[in-house]
């Protein structure tokens, strides 16, 4: 409507035909339409802001869904991992009850005569452990008896270990080292939420043991004293962490030989940077022969290994006495019964023996 009286009464100004009365609509009419664009203009703006508001608005009501969720679902992974550990725990004192019962009636059985009855597998038991270590080292303990019940386990790993039923279960203390956070974290929790009355009786380091660092690490624990048991099992440079060791003389060593390298004294060249993955799944550690080389070297004879063929034990010479036999690598030798599956022991050997390796 405006535009219509605007375009005559400009056409009539353009005639000269406009009286002062039109002149003066006509420039109201102006003013107007500034003011009408004005009030346009700041109705826009009010409209943008508004819509940058609701949109704000809209993203933290879905950054506070997002985070309402993620705390729901943190509860309910932490109420379930709580569920899970408090299983663990019931199972795990069952399990531990029952098989440490068995061993003890077993080894009470035998009478303090230290005769010898079965192979050193035969004792074999699992509460934490993955080849039935727990039942071997008690079942050691029990023959050569123990000094301040304390272990160092380099290559810990986590809830699955060779020391946990010691020290969950027979009052024992340690070390644990390992390279894996996740598993030093999970087995750190466990002790936390499980058993929070043994919490000053373990230490954790996180990181590589080399025979650079070795003696530093476990001397610092072990003050100047001799813990009862000592084991290994990094999956690699084993034998020369071993061979490095001579701060400490445990009283029974523990360690995973390599049942791919057979009765041949080898073992895989010091490389700090080592790792198994780079290589096919025989090529690791050290042999029986080369570890029995090693330990004999330093006092300890070989008692036997495990049943899956994958760990060996040393007891120290002056605490064997008549407890145990003194083996030959050819007399406790038993072949890696996983790899077994996958063909006969030389089949293993073609499998590394190319590769680069070393004797004890």
């Amino acid at each position: 409507m405006f535009e219509r009286v605007k375009f005559r009464l400009r056409k009539w100004l353009e005639t000269g035909g406009l009286t002062d009365r039109e002149a003066l609509l006509l420039k109201r009419i102006d003013e107007l339409e500034a003011r009408a664009t004005r009030q346009r203009d700041r109705t826009r703006k009010l409209s943008e802001r508004i819509s940058r508001d609701v949109k704000a608005l809209r993203t933290e009501d879905a950054n506070l869904r997002v985070r309402a969720r993620d705390i729901e679902l943190a509860v309910h992974r932490e109420t379930h991992q709580i569920h899970k550990l408090m299983d663990w725990r019931f199972r795990d004192l069952q399990r531990g009850a029952r098989i440490n019962g068995m061993l003890a009636l077993g080894a009470h059985a035998m009478g303090a005569s230290g005769r010898i009855d079965a192979p050193l597998h035969r004792r074999e038991a699992r509460v934490y452990s993955q080849n039935g270590e727990d039942g071997i080292f008690l079942h050691i303990f029990e023959k050569v008896g123990t000094t301040d019940r304390r272990f160092v386990e380099i290559g810990a790993g986590g809830l699955e270990n060779n020391t946990n039923n010691l020290f969950f279960n027979f009052g024992w203390s340690g070390f644990w080292l390992d390279m894996d956070q996740g598993c030093m974290d999970e087995l750190a929790d466990y002790v936390a939420r499980c058993f929070p009355d043994l919490q000053d009786r373990y230490r954790v380091h996180v990181g590589k043991v080399t025979p650079d660092n070795v003696n530093a690490l476990v001397g610092d624990y072990c003050r100047g004293t001799d813990p009862d048991l000592l084991t290994i099992d990094i999956d690699g440079y084993d034998g020369h962490v071993l061979r490095a060791l001579d701060v400490v003389r445990p009283r029974v060593l523990g360690c995973e030989y390599n049942g791919a390298f057979g009765l041949r004294n080898a073992m895989v060249p010091y490389d700090e940077n080592f790792s198994r993955k780079d290589y096919n799944r025989y090529y690791y550690g050290a042999s029986l022969a080369a570890l029995n080389k090693i330990a004999a070297s330093k006092g300890y004879a070989l008692i036997g290994c495990d049943s899956q063929g994958v760990n060996c034990f040393f007891v120290r010479e002056d605490a064997l006495g008549q407890a145990f036999p003194s083996l030959t690598p050819e007399e406790a030798f038993v072949p890696n019964r996983r790899y077994a599956v996958k063909g006969d022991i030389e089949s293993h050997w073609e499998m590394v023996k190319e590769l680069p390796l070393e004797e004890a």
